[in-house]
């Protein structure tokens, strides 16, 4: 139940805050969030219906098509048009419109269904037949996918914020494609595991479960090459961003070019241009180029340490009650005593009542 509802609910405050886009003039802002919630909807509705998919593989694609562009576009807006949102809708600590706010929740709501759908991928990767348990080691796993969907969410969004779309567009696709030649090179899948793999990858290493079980130690390397590349190719477009497009850091207000205003004395209308407004705080003299390269080094040294060096129990599938031997007669000899043995497996005696009563018989 609980992995149904997350996405659906992210869904929800999607659709709210394209409602609020639309109300305040943000058109396009307003259209491209209604779009991105309700096309993956409807591609995975189909693929259900058609009986392509499960309810588990089809919930887990929705999240990744659904949460991970909305978040990327969310922050992009949220970091463009900040100075906007800032003096327009928010004076003096009191909210004049909820767009600021609803953003931030979409953001951070985004962020929970992709570490969700991540932490699925990895362990569903492992044991495909089996069905997901909710354990203590998948909890404990999610904020290690959350902290890919942090830095590469927050990343990316930032990038595409300060340069024009198409580069941001660019180094979308350059991620895609390096996911391309990693899962076909390193694991060798079938083509439409890891084409689909390779944009659920984006943000999160995730290896969208197929037909055949993966072993954590190549879905280990995997998380580590996956999370150096994707940390080089956003310190590239951070570089690019700050050479080249570093007047990003200047913002005019999206609505319009010119600010009219109404004169006292007539009513005729005057022309004032508007002036550019700069994010002018001492922290960012150098743009966020610092942050990015501070905070991907800090991410790729973690995740080596953890996912290569540690790898700690709960990134590995938990053993389940059901594949445990429950017979003594399959007990080797070399494991020592039965009693032993049936402590190790957390097996019980039968009681007295499940035995049958025999008759006795005359010596």
């Amino acid at each position: 139940m609980y992995s149904i509802f997350l996405p659906f609910a992210c869904l929800i405050l999607d659709l709210a805050t394209a409602y609020v886009h639309l109300t305040n003039l943000f058109w396009w802002s307003g259209i491209a969030t209604a779009l991105i919630a309700l096309v993956p909807l409807v591609a995975t509705a189909s693929l259900l219906y058609c009986g392509i998919s499960r309810i588990q593989q089809a919930t887990i694609l929705f999240g990744f098509l659904h949460s991970g562009p909305q978040l990327i576009l969310q922050l992009t807006l949220l970091v463009r048009y900040w100075n906007f949102l800032e003096v327009v809708l928010i004076s003096y600590g009191t909210l004049d419109s909820p767009v600021y706010i609803i953003v931030v929740i979409t953001c951070v709501s985004g962020s929970l269904v992709l570490a969700k759908s991540a932490r699925e991928c990895h362990f569903l990767s492992q044991a495909p037949a089996k069905p997901l348990r909710i354990t203590a080691s998948y909890f404990r796993a999610s904020p290690f996918f959350l902290l890919h969907v942090l830095f590469r969410g927050l990343s990316l969004g930032l990038i595409i914020s300060l340069t024009p779309n198409w580069v941001g567009l660019l180094l979308v696709v350059l991620v895609v494609l390096s996911n391309l030649l990693q899962l076909k090179l390193l694991l060798n899948l079938p083509y439409m595991q890891v084409l689909v793999s390779s944009l659920t990858s984006v943000l999160t290493p995730a290896v969208f479960p197929g037909r055949y079980p993966l072993s954590i130690q190549k879905i280990a390397r995997f998380q580590i090459i996956n999370s150096v590349s994707t940390s080089v190719l956003i310190f590239i477009g951070a570089v690019v961003s700050q050479v080249l497009f570093g007047l990003a850091m200047c913002d005019a207000p999206p609505l319009a070019d010119l600010l009219i205003t109404e004169t006292s004395s007539t009513t005729d209308v005057s022309v004032i241009p508007l002036t550019r407004q700069c994010f002018e705080h001492w922290a960012l003299q150098f743009g966020f180029l610092p942050y990015i390269i501070l905070g991907g080094c800090f991410y790729m040294a973690l995740i080596i340490i953890v996912a290569g060096i540690i790898r700690p129990s709960w990134l590995t599938l938990p053993k389940h009650i059901d594949s445990a031997q429950s017979t003594l007669g399959r007990i080797s000899e070399e494991e020592g005593d039965p009693t032993i043995q049936l402590e190790k497996n957390n097996l019980l005696l039968p009681t007295f009542q499940t035995f049958v009563k025999v008759p006795e018989t005359d010596i």
